[in-house]
């Protein structure tokens, strides 16, 4: 089921005012709305969503709250900004100077940051002459630096290149001003045009010594907003490695009747599992943080002990990834149709069945029971055996706890989903395969602390 929140940006750019979004959504009839109808069916049916739509007013109450919101109807300057690398620059131990700032020279080092936001610059209109003392020009403006993305030093230098690339402008950072009324900090900074030719910007490239690029989506955020350029590029290689995933999954498993993920099982059953739904819902598998729409699976059990079931089964082991934990984790499987209260009874439909534990993960004798893992897999686990294919090899090296990257993902995975058949197999461990390629994605990207870009 595709859920919008259209609604809520439209009731945020009415009422800007924190307080008055609080009153809004304080409203009892408004926190309460669990219906949703399905337009194919015209039929209502209740999935439990007041929790996620308080999550997202609570971000977008966050937001509103937040200093960067001053700046949301600024239009930002993206510059290729130079910033001086303190550990990699050497100066005159006693005047703390260098020869020259830029050129052969120069004793100054910089970390390049492609795509940063500058704010208030104003519209660049110069006044130049031609001169036998080269570049005649008074221009000097201001700009502001966004919290938790660089502090700006003094002699840094960026760049904006005109779209036709014939007018390259290089400007030198010569002061700055700190911002301590905010409880986050805001730099502002004075700068100066320092050059309008190719060979400053080339001599300036050669003393760079990092390149990095700002991920303008990741400001004010916690994750970090500046990378070095070339993981940049592989982990957009690994998300779109990532979304192609997720949707041949869902192109093979979601019922949109149900709105769910259903396995297959041999003689035309259906397998429902609410511990892989909750496990898809609590970490987003299916969604993008910069989507508005959202695909929330529709939990059908409404059971009081479930969350100390979940916690025994494979997806919070997945969770956990503790190696001394792993078992075959076996089940039980019960007619959907059981539980009069699930759309199964609803639709009388007798092909789905719904997953169900044991009340110990021992490893179970029952014939009548099912396995998650084989013996075969779990002991490759345990004495770290060779396993055969790429999903079976990243949930191995996962679950024995080897420090993955985006470049342990293999570029062709998804052929591994293509080349099974629709059965248990790919319906279990695709999912599980999900979480390790995000969570390798987040761990890259908070890897390195903005700071970092700072001190280096």
């Amino acid at each position: 089921m595709k859920l919008s929140v259209k609604f809520v940006e439209k009731l945020i750019e009415l009422k800007t005012k924190v307080s008055a979004l609080a009153f809004f959504f304080t409203t009892k009839q408004i926190f309460n709305v669990k219906t949703f109808v399905r337009k194919e069916f015209n039929m209502a049916r209740i999935i439990g969503e007041q929790k996620n739509i308080s999550e997202n007013l609570f971000s977008y109450e966050k937001r509103l709250n937040s200093p960067y919101n001053r700046f949301i109807d600024k239009n930002p300057t993206y510059v290729n900004y130079y910033h001086i690398s303190d550990f990699d620059t050497t100066v005159d131990s006693g005047w703390k100077d260098t020869e020259d700032l830029i050129g052969p020279n120069s004793s100054l080092r910089f970390k390049k940051i492609d795509n940063f936001p500058l704010y208030g610059i104003t519209q660049i209109i110069l006044q130049i002459e031609d001169s036998d003392g080269g570049l005649d020009t008074d221009y000097q403006s201001e700009c502001i630096f966004l919290p938790h993305t660089i502090k700006p030093s003094q002699n840094d230098f960026f760049t904006i290149i005109h779209e036709d690339r014939r007018n390259p402008y290089l400007f030198r950072i010569t002061g700055i001003d700190h911002d301590t009324i905010h409880p986050d900090n805001f730099y502002k900074a004075q700068f100066v045009l320092e050059s309008t030719d190719w060979n400053r910007i080339d001599d300036l490239n050669n003393q760079t010594l990092g390149n990095f690029v700002c991920i303008t989506e990741n400001i004010g955020t916690e994750a970090n907003c500046i990378i070095e350029s070339d993981k940049f590029v592989k982990i957009q290689e690994v998300q779109k490695i990532y979304r192609d995933l997720a949707d041949t999954y869902i192109s093979i498993f979601y019922n949109e009747r149900y709105n769910s993920i259903l396995g297959e099982k041999p003689c035309a059953k259906l397998l429902y599992d609410p511990y892989l739904i909750e496990f898809c819902n609590r970490w987003r598998l299916f969604n993008e943080k910069d989507k508005l729409n959202t695909l929330i699976l529709s939990q059908e059990i409404d059971d009081n002990k479930f969350a100390i079931k979940y916690e025994r089964s494979v997806w919070r082991y997945i969770e956990r990834n503790n190696l001394e934990l792993i078992n075959n984790f076996p089940y039980y499987i019960y007619p959907g149709m059981r539980l009069p209260y699930t759309t199964f009874y609803t639709w009388r439909d007798e092909r789905v069945w719904i997953l169900e534990l044991p009340l110990t993960n021992i490893p179970n004798t029952d014939p009548t029971a099912s396995e998650i893992f084989n013996d075969t897999f779990v002991g490759a686990v345990k004495l770290n055996a060779d396993v055969e294919g790429d999903y079976a090899v990243l949930l191995k090296r996962y679950l024995r706890g080897e420090n993955l990257t985006v470049y342990d993902v293999p570029d062709k995975i998804n052929e591994s989903l293509l080349s099974l058949e629709a059965n248990l197999d790919s319906f279990f461990v695709t999912p599980m395969i999900l979480y390790i390629i995000k969570k390798i994605i987040n761990d890259e990207i908070n890897k390195q602390s903005i700071m970092d870009v700072n001190d280096i």
